[in-house]
C-alpha cells in the first residue's frame, strides 16, 4: 500500500512539474496585446506631457519679469532704487516711485536663454501708483516641416 501511495504521489508530482514547464513564459498573443495597450496609453499621454513642459517654460519666463518688477517695487517703497540689481535675462532700470517702469525679458541672448523662441517677450510694468501688470508675451509658432 505504501508503494502504491508513493507511486501515486510521484506521478502527481511529475504531472505538476510538466504543467509548470509548459506554462512558463508568455504567449505571443499576450505580448502583442501588452504592446498594443502600452502604445495606446503612450500616444494619449505623451502630447500632454510635452505640453506641460512648454507651460512650465512660459511660467518661468513670466516669473522672471514679475520678480524684477516686485524687487523694484520694494526698493521704491524704501527709496533705495540706486541699489537695484537687475536680474539676469531681464532688461529694465528701477526708477523712482511715481514713474512708470517696464521690465522686459531679454530675448537676444540666444540658445538656452529663457527668452529663446518668443515672438514678443514677456514684460512687467510698474504703474506710477505702484501696481504691477504682467504681459505674458507670445511664443513663436513651431516650424512645421
Amino acid at each position: 500500500m505504501s508503494t502504491l501511495n508513493s507511486r501515486l504521489q510521484l506521478s502527481i508530482l511529475n504531472r505538476k512539474k510538466s504543467k509548470n514547464l509548459a506554462e512558463q513564459g508568455f504567449t505571443l498573443i499576450e505580448l502583442l496585446i501588452t504592446v498594443v495597450i502600452l502604445g495606446t496609453l503612450s500616444s494619449i499621454a505623451l502630447p500632454t506631457f510635452m505640453n506641460q513642459q512648454d507651460k512650465a517654460k512660459a511660467a518661468g519666463v513670466v516669473s522672471l519679469v514679475r520678480n524684477a518688477a516686485s524687487s523694484c517695487q520694494a526698493l521704491q517703497v524704501t527709496d533705495d532704487v540706486d541699489n537695484f540689481v537687475p536680474l539676469e535675462h531681464v532688461i529694465g532700470d528701477c526708477e523712482n516711485a511715481g514713474v512708470e517702469t517696464t521690465f522686459v525679458l531679454d530675448d537676444t541672448l540666444g540658445s538656452g536663454s529663457p527668452g529663446e523662441g518668443w515672438e514678443t517677450p514677456a514684460s512687467a510694468t510698474i504703474s506710477p501708483v505702484g501696481e504691477v501688470t504682467v504681459d505674458e508675451g507670445t511664443k513663436a509658432a513651431e516650424p512645421t516641416g
